[in-house]
């Protein structure tokens, strides 16, 4: 069946949607490294691109909140092919809206089945149920069918700061524990305000159309009379009902920090934990926690994100974005409990003493080094009988995990080929490796990859010189997936 974009509903969208004078950014994800966006102000070109993107990709988007009207600067009320800046959450100018996004559990890339799509139809149904019961006016709420599930829009008037996203986060939490079933969920990490979210008259197109699993155009279910803001002060009340359990002092099991279990606290948090991995790092080796979203920009979700486990308790919190590297665990403590006193506070500016279960041990404290660093004097004899930790290598003496290693020599003496052997090597014990080649071109890359065996290694990536993003490029390099390869080998 071919079902074309609804020019029409994108248009009543549009004006629903955007006030006078505000600008959003429209988005077609086509896959890695290829992006389709640009900004609008003018309903009618933005329809129009709306209506040309519409089933040629799995899905067109825009920006739930108003973004900063310079930006029109990037790609004025036009597509660009390959875009490279996207909005971030320090582009909202203010939230205007609360998204929720409900879908049936199903796997990943598909469309979903006619029992699905309706699951996801009924829990926005009584999501719109609990919100009334508990304050907010049905004047504030307007909702839509996503074509796979359910988008419930409740219309506020927040500023862009931290509190608001801690605000819209209990929220989120406190509606999904009322709501999510075993089969359907309230995606949580819908928090951050540069979200985006499906246009409708637009259509859903994961996978192949199936009769199982149709396309579906994305439609309005609900429109108030009068769309108005819900007062801020029903936002606060459904948020106090977020009640996190907290962390068991009693127990002492593998990922505690003596009466501290990280895990818990995440998991109390509605912060997800996608996988675990050892880590070796310059303060010891642990276990990284990736996380699946940036607790700070939930924008950053492709694994570049997560805590670090040390063996000897520390936690770390990391994140590979510029604009979250300074970010630390008490960081993570103070916006995910931006009441409590935490670690970091010195004495003199906390109102009350630290709390039994506090990290004392926490990356923070580097800080305040000067405060322990004499108690860790310890005699020679005692200092001897420690053992050293066996280096985890995974070359023998020339790769090891978090570490760089840099091989320099002439021109033609074989470093290409030393980082294919290892490349080929290690994906063959399984580990994955994108090699990334800026030098060589691709007929001469594909030559050595088969005279070394690894043309039929999977866990081997490639990327070649036509794409491959220049090494000093900050743009290009921000969104590098760290977490989905063990090794990078640099030919540039």
């Amino acid at each position: 069946m071919d079902l074309r974009a609804d020019r029409h509903t994108i248009l009543q969208a549009f004006d629903l949607f955007v006030a006078t004078g505000d600008v959003v950014e429209l988005r077609a994800p086509v896959r890695r490294g290829r992006t389709l966006a640009g900004y609008f102000d003018d309903r009618e070109r933005f329809a129009t691109e709306a209506v040309g993107l519409s089933g040629r990709v799995q899905g067109v988007y825009w920006t739930e909140n108003p973004v900063k009207p310079a930006l029109l600067g990037r790609a004025c009320n036009r597509i660009e092919d390959y875009a490279t800046n996207l909005t971030g959450d320090g582009d909202i100018l203010r939230r205007r809206r609360i998204p929720f996004d409900l879908d049936a559990t199903r796997p990943a890339g598909i469309s979903a089945t006619d029992e699905e799509h309706a699951l996801a139809l009924a829990a926005v149904d009584r999501t719109v149920a609990f919100l009334v019961d508990h304050g907010v006016p049905a004047e504030s709420l307007l909702d839509n069918d996503s074509g796979n599930g359910g988008h419930l829009h409740l219309l506020v008037d927040l500023p862009n700061d931290a509190g608001a996203t801690t605000l819209v986060r209990m929220i989120l939490a406190v509606v999904a524990a009322h709501v999510d079933t075993d089969r359907v969920h309230v995606d949580q990490t819908m928090f951050n305000a540069s979200r985006i979210v499906k246009v409708p008259g637009t259509l859903a197109a994961k996978g192949d159309s199936l009769p199982e699993r149709p396309h579906r155009l994305a439609t309005f279910r609900t429109i108030p009379a009068q769309w108005t803001p819900v007062d801020t002060a029903v936002l606060q009340t459904i948020a106090a009902l977020h009640r996190p359990d907290p962390p068991p002092r009693h127990e002492r099991r593998t990922g505690t920090r003596g009466a501290f279990d990280v895990r818990v606290f995440l998991a109390a948090h509605a912060v997800t934990i996608t996988r675990e991995k050892p880590w070796q790092g310059t303060q010891g080796r642990g276990t990284f926690l990736e996380l699946a979203a940036c607790i700070f920009d939930a924008s950053h979700d492709r694994g570049e994100a997560g805590v670090v486990l040390l063996d000897g308790g520390m936690l770390l919190y990391t994140c590979h974005h510029n604009s979250c590297r300074t970010r630390v665990w008490a960081d993570v403590r103070t916006q995910l409990e931006p009441r409590r006193t935490h670690a970091r506070q010195r004495p003199s500016e906390a109102s009350e003493p630290p709390p039994p279960d506090a990290e004392s041990g926490t990356d923070d404290q580097q800080a305040n080094v000067h405060d322990t660093a004499w108690a860790h004097a310890l005699p020679a004899p005692e200092f001897c009988a420690k053992v050293d930790e066996v280096a985890d290598w995974l070359v023998p003496g020339v790769l090891m995990p978090g570490a760089v290693t840099r091989i320099n020599s002439p021109r033609g003496i074989g470093k290409t080929n030393a980082g294919l052997s290892y490349a080929v090597t290690l994906a063959r014990v399984g580990k994955s490796v994108l090699l990334f080649d800026r030098d060589n071109p691709s007929h001469l890359i594909r030559n050595r990859l088969r005279a070394w065996g690894g043309d039929v290694l999977a866990p081997i990536e490639v990327l070649s010189r036509e794409h491959a993003p220049s090494l000093t490029e900050p743009r290009a390099w921000k969104d590098f997936p760290i977490g989905k390869y063990d090794v990078v080998v640099l030919d540039s």
